[in-house]
């Protein structure tokens, strides 16, 4: 039994087809990994490149009614990130108007029930230092924050291995409307 374990140990055929076997997934585990990576980076740029371009048309108050700019911005993003994302159902689109630039960073309240009073669960109320937020996509001299996130499986499906399932990507502008 020694014997012949010494002369298989001496024997070299095969032994770059054992090496190949032994590193060959690992290459394909970081090239798919590569791949992934570089797919991600560009889903990246284009929500940034889409919410830039969404906030500069948001910006501009007199290209028509509150409804229309809001469907354009959502317009907008969707045709940057539809070639990366499954369906507008993963795209969320948030926006948050301050009435004014010396509002920024005083703590907010949205009226969720619109009765034009803060109620509990609506945030900081005013009595308190409160800033109530105005709803759409503000009006001239409004600042507003618009934010996109996305959510979608990864793409090859190697992040399964490690446990994720979804990736999420967000971005935000702040643009101070014309």
């Amino acid at each position: 039994m020694i014997a012949t374990l010494r002369r298989l140990s001496r024997q070299r055929r095969g032994s770059a087809v054992l090496e190949f076997a032994l590193v060959f997934p690992l290459i394909i585990l970081l090239t798919v990994g590569a791949i992934e990576m570089g797919l991600m980076m560009l889903l990246d740029a284009s929500l940034e490149i889409g919410i830039r371009a969404a906030s500069r048309t948001g910006s501009i108050t007199a290209l028509g009614t509150r409804e229309e700019r809001e469907n354009r911005i959502k317009a907008i993003v969707l045709e940057m990130v539809s070639r990366w994302v499954p369906g507008s159902s993963n795209v969320k689109i948030e926006t948050k108007v301050y009435p004014a630039l010396n509002n920024i960073g005083r703590p907010t309240w949205v009226d969720l029930n619109n009765n034009a009073i803060c109620d509990d669960g609506e945030g900081t109320c005013p009595a308190e230092g409160g800033v109530q937020l105005v709803p759409g996509i503000g009006v001239s001299g409004s600042l507003v924050v618009y934010g996109v996130t996305v959510t979608r499986p990864g793409f090859s499906g190697i992040f399964k291995l490690i446990g994720i399932n979804t990736l999420e990507f967000r971005r935000q502008a702040v643009v101070l409307n014309e």
